[in-house]
């Protein structure tokens, strides 16, 4: 739902599952390492984001892969079907504000920054989905924004599994569709998300459905080093190791 371009270092990388003590003990874990907003950007944003998904839209190329290629862990290349545009400056100036960035930093618990440009994610096309992932190092936290989403039907659902938090996908991937939490955002409405963290999908999408929506990953602003701080890392938190290297595709 969501995308970036992938660096060198990131195509074909599994990641280790890294549960910080300032995510741990952060307000967004406290809600379950997601949470949905009716108005975290203006109404004014919106439109702006919406006129931006338009003029972007010829831009979009299709992205596919029949068969997930899944890390245990985060990263990989999930299933995926549906097209994919990068946003403009128009976006990054909403989505990479001050006040929006500091409004995340508060809820993630640290300081982050936007990971380069926004994108815009277009299901439009019976079957486009996105299957089961963890998003990989660089979009720690993901911010979705629904720009459009319509005719509500059973297809195209985001549906997120905060009960696998810890959990390596492939060991849980048969429970998953019986604990998963089906979030129904409307145009305007923003998820934001410890997206490496909380594993997530976006089901198949039906006949006559179109759903939009604005993508942006942030990842820890990195503090200037002062001397003395190099090479201590005894405690980075919770480590779940990856178990494959695949090719691997951001999600959301």
């Amino acid at each position: 739902m969501h995308m970036h371009a992938l660096s060198p270092e990131e195509e074909g990388r599994c990641d280790d599952l890294i549960i910080s003590p300032e995510i741990a003990h952060s307000p967004l874990m406290q809600r379950g390492g997601y949470a949905v907003f009716p108005d975290l950007l203006a109404p004014h944003e919106i439109a702006h984001l919406q006129a931006d998904a338009r003029t972007q839209k010829p831009t979009a190329t299709r992205t596919a892969m029949p068969i997930s290629m899944r890390c245990e862990t985060r990263g990989g290349a999930p299933a995926r079907v549906y097209k994919v545009a990068n946003g403009s400056g128009t976006q990054f100036a909403i989505v990479g504000s001050v006040a929006l960035r500091d409004r995340l930093s508060a809820l993630a618990g640290f300081p982050i920054e936007a990971t380069g440009g926004g994108t815009f994610s277009y299901y439009e096309d019976p079957g486009d989905h996105l299957a089961l992932h963890r998003d990989i190092v660089s979009c720690e936290v993901v911010l979705i924004t629904c720009l459009e989403n319509g005719p509500r039907t059973e297809g195209g659902r985001l549906i997120v599994y905060p009960d696998l938090i810890g959990q390596r996908l492939t060991a849980r991937a048969a429970l998953r569709r019986t604990n998963g939490v089906v979030l129904d955002l409307a145009p305007g409405d923003s998820l934001v998300m410890f997206g490496g963290i909380i594993p997530h999908e976006l089901t198949p999408v039906g006949a006559d459905q179109r759903r939009v929506v604005s993508v942006t990953c942030y990842q820890p602003r990195t503090p200037e080093p002062s001397a003395g701080d190099a090479g201590h890392a005894g405690d980075a938190g919770a480590v779940m190791r990856p178990s494959v290297t695949r090719p691997d595709a951001p999600g959301a």
